[in-house]
This record gives C-alpha cells, structure tokens and sequence, in this order.
C-alpha cells in the first residue's frame, strides 16, 4: 500500500513523494523524463522527504543534465530517399560479410527491415534481419550490432557464453556490455522512406 504527493521544487521541477508501508527510509530515483520520485517510510513525515530532496539538488541537476544530453543523441528522425535506403542496406551488407568472415562466421540470408522494436535478429538457420536505421548509428554502435547477430550464429542465447564471445569479437572483456548501455541512447525507429 502506498500514499504519495506532488510537489514542485524550484530549479528541479515535479517531485513525487511516495510513502510505503514497507519502506525503511528515504530512496530517491531520478526517472528517464527527469522527475523525480522519492520512496519514504509511511510514519515519516513530508518535510522530512522534501528536505531530503533540497540537500541532493546538485546532484539531482547533473543527473537531469545527463538525461538531457542523451535525448540529443537519439537517432534523428531523418525521412532518408530510397537511394540512400538502399546504399546504406548495401553498405551493411558488405560490411556484415566482412566481419563474418574476418571472425570465421558462417551465415545465411541477410535481408533488411524498417522497425520500430529491436535492431537486429538471427534465426535458427543463422538468416541475419537487420534494422536499415542502423545507417543513422556511429560506425563502432552499427558494428557491435553487427557482431551481436554474427556471434547468434554459434551462441543462440545471451548467456556467459555469449557475451565471452562477442567481448573476443570486440576485442576487450566486457566491451559488449558497454555498447549495450551506450545504445540505449539511441531511438530504435521507423523512418519513412522519401519518395525518389
């Protein structure tokens, strides 16, 4: 059972206190849109949360700052003409093909689509879909994606196994992970292809 209240703290913005039953003491969480919501015991009173709130300002600032930064970085949604659609679905083509085959790889089809959930897949028969808005990505996130799908071909899960072997591909341990963090930043799609 909970209980809470909206408040609004200058220079931060909307914050929501919420009061738990089982909540020991005050956790603060600074959420993807930059407000914030603060758990708190149920007999603590409000003042409490609220000057708890005041004394992690700066902190809560740099965190709005960083999520702010990384809405900057999501995938612009350009409208890219069919020749670039094109050029770009041959230019991952061939580099798909080259890191198949530089890490000793054996892959099926590769065919391209236009989603708005997931970047990549890799059936059981080692076919590799790609997501065409991998062309707005930065060539190191694009490759990693790339890989990700080729190491599917020997590891059909995300298990320790895996992630050992797209680290070995990448070239440094825990290397794998780290992009995954960083794409978060990044919006998936569609875009709509511009007549021409």
């Amino acid at each position: 059972m909970s209980y809470s209240r909206d408040i609004n703290i200058e220079g931060i913005g909307n914050v929501t206190l919420r009061k738990y039953r089982q909540s020991r003491c005050l956790r603060m969480t600074v959420k993807h849109c930059g407000s914030i919501m603060v758990s708190m015991p149920w007999r603590s009173p409000w003042q409490e949360a609220i000057n708890f709130v005041n004394s992690k300002k700066d902190w809560i600032i740099d965190q709005q700052e960083k999520i702010a930064r990384s809405r900057q970085q999501l995938v612009p949604q350009a409208v890219p003409a069919r020749a670039e659609i094109e050029a770009a679905a041959n230019t991952l083509a061939c580099r798909l093909q080259e890191l198949a085959r530089e890490h000793k790889f054996q892959l099926g089809r590769i065919s391209f689509r236009n989603q708005s959930s997931i970047w990549g897949s890799c059936s059981a028969a080692n076919n590799i879909s790609l997501n065409i808005n991998l062309m707005f990505l930065p060539a190191d996130l694009a490759d990693y994606i790339l890989l990700h799908e080729l190491v599917h071909t020997r590891v059909k899960n995300h298990s320790k196994l895996f992630w050992h072997e797209l680290d070995k591909c990448l070239g440094a341990a825990g290397a794998g992970k780290a992009c995954q963090k960083r794409l978060r930043s990044y919006r998936v799609g569609p875009v709509a292809p511009a007549a021409g």
